[in-house]
C-alpha cells in the first residue's frame, strides 16, 4: 500500500468515529451517492475500509485539482486559504465532524492556523472553503446536498459563511453560502438521532432501494456460501412485491414499445407529430459520441432517430 493510499485508509477509519459533512446529505436523503443504510453499514464496520481505496479517476482528479483551485479562488476573490484538509470535531458533540478543504481568511494567515484554531487563539477567519469538480454546467444555486455539507461544516467550525470553489469542466465559479441556523438545528437533530439510535445502538435504519444501499449489500455479501440456506418467511411480502414489480415493469415496457411503434409509424419521416395543432412528439435524428479515455479520440455514431414526447405530455 502506497503512502497516499495508506493516508486515505487512515482517514476513512477516522471518519467512522463520527458523522462528517459528506455523510449528512445521505442521512437526510439528499445524496445520489449515499443512503442512511450505506452510511450505517460503513460506520458500524460492515463495509471493508478499502471500499473507498480502489481506482477512481474522477475522485483522484478532484483531489489533484484542489492544488490548482485553491490559488484560483485567491486570484478570483482576493481571499486567502489556509489550513487545508483540517479535520475538526465539535467540542460539545465529538461525533459531529468535518474535514475542511480550507479556512478562508481576509488577510495572509499565520503558520499553523489549524492548530491555533483548535486552541481558540486565532479567530480572524471569514468562513470555510469547499472545493468541487463538477462535469455539468455552472449552477444557478448551490445544490441541496452540497448546501447540507456546507451548513454542517459551518456548524462544526462555528463559522457563518462557506465558499464553494467549483470547476465546472473548464469553467471556474465561486458560490457563497450563509449560515442558516434553522437548517443546522434540523440537521443536528437528525444526525444525533441517527448516531445514537442506529450507529451506537447497532440497529440498522430501514433498508431501501437506493443505489448506494444496493452497492453496500453487494460489497458486504460478494459471494454465496455453497449449499447454504436460510428461511425468509418474515420477508415473504418483499419477494411477492419484487415478482409483481418485475412483471409490471415488463408489461409497462411492452406497452411503451407498442405505443412507440404506433407513433413511429404515424409520424413516418416527419420530424414531429401534432395533436390539436400543437406539437406533441418529435422523432428527430441524433448521434452518440464516445471518447476513448486512453487516447482521447472521439468517435461519433451513425445518426439514429429518438422519439421524445413534448414537455406537456411528460409533466
Amino acid at each position: 500500500m502506497t503512502a497516499g493510499v495508506q493516508e486515505r485508509a487512515d482517514w476513512l477509519e477516522r471518519r467512522r468515529s463520527g458523522i462528517g459533512a459528506s455523510d449528512v446529505a445521505g442521512i437526510l436523503g439528499l445524496s445520489n451517492w449515499a443512503s442512511p443504510w450505506s452510511i450505517w453499514a460503513d460506520k458500524t464496520g460492515l463495509l471493508p475500509i478499502d471500499e473507498g481505496l480502489g481506482d477512481d479517476d474522477p475522485r483522484e482528479f478532484g483531489q489533484r485539482a484542489e492544488a490548482m483551485i485553491g490559488p484560483w479562488f485567491h486570484d478570483r476573490t482576493g481571499l486567502h486559504v489556509a489550513g487545508e484538509q483540517t479535520e475538526l470535531k465539535s467540542k460539545s458533540s465529538p461525533h459531529h465532524m468535518a474535514t475542511l478543504d480550507g479556512f478562508v481568511t481576509d488577510t495572509e494567515p499565520p503558520i499553523g492556523l489549524a492548530e491555533l484554531w483548535e486552541l481558540g487563539v486565532y479567530r480572524d477567519v471569514e468562513g470555510v472553503l469547499e472545493i468541487k469538480t463538477d462535469y455539468g454546467r455552472p449552477w444557478d444555486e448551490v445544490p441541496a446536498h452540497y448546501q447540507a455539507q456546507g451548513q454542517w461544516q459551518m456548524h462544526v467550525a462555528d463559522l457563518d459563511r462557506a465558499w464553494f470553489a467549483v470547476l465546472h469542466s473548464r469553467r471556474f465559479r465561486v458560490y457563497e453560502l450563509e449560515r442558516d441556523q434553522a437548517d443546522i438545528d434540523f440537521m443536528v437533530d437528525k444526525v444525533d438521532e441517527f448516531w445514537h439510535d442506529h450507529v451506537r445502538a447497532g440497529v440498522a435504519p430501514p433498508i431501501d432501494g437506493h443505489d448506494a444501499t444496493l452497492a453496500a449489500l453487494a460489497s458486504i455479501y460478494p459471494k454465496h456460501v455453497p449449499k447454504s440456506t436460510t428461511p425468509i418467511d418474515d420477508v415473504a411480502g418483499a419477494l411477492r412485491l419484487l415478482v409483481e414489480a418485475k412483471a409490471a415493469k415488463k408489461e409497462a415496457e411492452q406497452s411503451a414499445d407498442a405505443a412507440a411503434a404506433v407513433l413511429r409509424w404515424s409520424i413516418g419521416d416527419n420530424y414531429e407529430g401534432t395533436i390539436g395543432g400543437q406539437r406533441a412528439v418529435t422523432l428527430g435524428n441524433q448521434t452518440r459520441k464516445t471518447t476513448c479515455k486512453h487516447c482521447g479520440e472521439t468517435d461519433e455514431s451513425a445518426p439514429f432517430r429518438v422519439l421524445r414526447p413534448a414537455k406537456e405530455f411528460t409533466e
